[in-house]
């Protein structure tokens, strides 16, 4: 197969049924969520940054290498509201057969309260979700990788359970004389097989995304795009509340329209930007502007640092630490930490 068929089969993947999406509605949001410190750090997505990092293979499954195989990566978030996810990935080189991994993601919603419709206290529930992923690699062509996901996923709520899957496909292109990536991953195309409520069959929302990113040869700056959202044209909406708006003298019609440039505004929204710093192979520092998540989730009289995500790496003696910190909105903070040690090296073997 062709380079050509290859790209080609990335975008046909995604025209089973040809069914238009809303960005509002779909299950299992769980696959949406940054899986590691340096997916967070960027922005909150990252498919375009090749080094060796285990944890970025979660959003694109061509960046798993060989000479990542005996890694062990395991993340820890706190999310909000109680909520609290986390994850675990292995992998392993078959060689000539390419490279695969292994993981599992656990998501916890905390503790709700239980209440019937005259208000009396029933007791409490959980809900968790857990997807497991298996992941698997190739080079095909010098610098050009193709990858695979599958991402079997099982959820409860209170009395409610569903099970589904999902599957990416991912291609990316390095150049490493210059420290170039150029990527490109349709994620999460797949289908629920067991409903939460019995002839209620939901659609799981499936995105395709490009993006790059380059390193500078003369000065320690790495910059990455991401461009996703990419099955809708458009990211704009009107507010649709006519009532009196709080905490602001603005019309409710310009109330989330509170920009200039309708076509400028919309392709910001499809972006991610992301920049590292690495002053050497031991240490970097990190900062993501994810522009959708600041448009829709500032505050109008206050939009604080809403969009903005920060982190940081430390490797010493072949493990890594990572930390990020992504502020949602005014009152969310979501706090990533993870660590990725190789244990061939750790229990010699």
């Amino acid at each position: 197969m062709n380079l050509q068929k290859i790209i080609l089969s990335l975008f046909l993947l995604t025209e089973f049924g040809a069914i238009a999406q809303s960005r509002f509605t779909g299950i299992y949001r769980t696959y949406e969520l940054p899986q590691s410190p340096r997916i967070a750090g960027l922005g909150g997505k990252s498919i375009a940054v090749a080094d060796n990092d285990l944890s970025l293979t979660f959003n694109n499954p061509s960046l798993l290498k060989k000479e990542m195989s005996h890694d062990f990566s395991m993340q820890a978030t706190t999310y909000g509201a109680g909520i609290k996810y986390g994850s675990f990935l292995y992998s392993y080189t078959l060689k000539e057969r390419g490279n695969i991994a292994v993981g599992l993601q656990m998501l916890d919603y905390g503790e709700f309260r239980r209440m019937d419709e005259f208000g009396y206290d029933l007791g409490h529930f959980t809900g968790n979700d857990f997807v497991f992923y298996l992941i698997w690699s190739k080079e095909l062509f010098k610098n050009i990788h193709l990858g695979a996901t599958v991402k079997p996923i099982y959820s409860k709520i209170e009395t409610y359970v569903s099970y589904g899957a999902a599957f990416d496909l991912g291609l990316h292109y390095l150049n490493p004389t210059i420290g170039t990536t150029f990527s490109l991953v349709v994620t999460n195309v797949g289908k629920q097989f067991r409903p939460y409520v019995d002839g209620s069959i939901e659609e799981i929302p499936y995105d395709i995304q490009a993006g790059f990113s380059t390193k500078l040869q003369h000065a320690p700056f790495r910059f990455s795009f991401m461009f996703y959202n990419l099955t809708h044209k458009s990211l704009l909406y009107t507010n649709q509340n006519v009532s009196e708006p709080n905490n602001t003298n603005m019309p409710p019609e310009a109330i989330e329209k509170d920009y200039i440039y309708d076509e400028l505004e919309n392709l910001l929204r499809h972006t991610i930007f992301g920049v590292e710093l690495i002053p050497s192979r031991a240490f970097y520092l990190q900062f993501g502007y994810n522009f959708l998540r600041r448009s829709e989730l500032k505050t109008i009289p206050k939009p604080s640092i809403s969009g903005i995500s920060v982190g940081l790496g430390i490797k010493y003696k072949g493990v890594t630490l990572n930390y990020a910190r992504a502020q949602y909105h005014l009152a969310q903070v979501a706090n990533h930490i993870s660590l990725q040690v190789n244990l061939a090296n750790l229990l010699d073997f």
